[in-house]
């Protein structure tokens, strides 16, 4: 393998930033799972613009491979359209591993704006609530996303709307809760620890990971 080769090779450094900043962005907690579906997309769609440009050996995207076409500039072209082979085989991993969001696109845009979503494409269990919902004029004006603006909707009138956005806030937006439990647990079974049930452990690493809020108003004994 010749020089040029092994500089070519180097192009393919350029996605890997790419990936270890969707790496960091799907890790961390309160993400939902419509965040996790807008984070894939868009990389999908990053990696569709990528394989175009390699097409067209358009570097625009690609500062490394410049630097390699100015440092050969005076020997034969250098051609990077041969990638297009791995951003395609990139684009085809992403799409089989999160083939599932296409089933749960109309669900995520429902729960991300139940106000503007077409409720023809919605199940047929929360239609009458959300024509009630939109032509309701307290709620348009209301701020809140997502599962703050859930809290708001009343439990006698739109009670299937609010189970709804309990089941999608329980879904897990990250890995951050699965591998938080592992260290915790780690942590919680040293080897001072001379008795530990499983009922303990599981209280235990329930409240280690939870997120509890109160109000202000509430005074301590009205929690007891």
């Amino acid at each position: 393998m010749g020089k040029s080769d092994v500089d070519l090779q180097r192009g393919l450094l350029e996605t890997s930033p790419h990936l270890n900043d969707l790496n960091l962005k799907l890790q961390g907690r309160n993400h939902m799972v419509s965040d996790l579906m807008g984070n894939i997309n868009g990389f999908r769609s990053m990696l569709r613009i990528f394989k175009v440009c390699l097409e067209n050996n358009d570097l625009a995207h690609f500062p490394i491979c410049q630097q390699l076409t100015e440092q050969f500039k005076d020997d034969e072209p250098l051609d990077f359209s041969e990638f297009c082979v791995n951003t395609e085989d990139i684009i085809d991993e992403f799409n089989t591993r999160f083939e599932e969001f296409e089933m749960l696109k109309s669900r995520i845009e429902l729960f991300n704006d139940p106000l503007c979503v077409d409720i023809e494409n919605q199940q047929a269990d929360v239609q009458p609530e959300l024509r009630h919902l939109q032509a309701g004029p307290f709620l348009q004006t209301r701020q809140e996303k997502e599962p703050d603006f859930i809290k708001l909707l009343s439990k006698n009138r739109f009670q299937n709307l609010r189970d709804f956005g309990q089941k999608m806030t329980s879904m897990f937006g990250s890995t951050y809760i699965c591998e938080s439990v592992l260290s915790t647990m780690k942590f919680i079974k040293n080897r001072n620890r001379s008795r530990l049930t499983d009922f303990s452990l599981f209280h235990l690493l329930r409240l280690a990971t939870a997120e509890l809020y109160l109000h202000r108003h509430t005074r301590f004994g009205q929690c007891c």
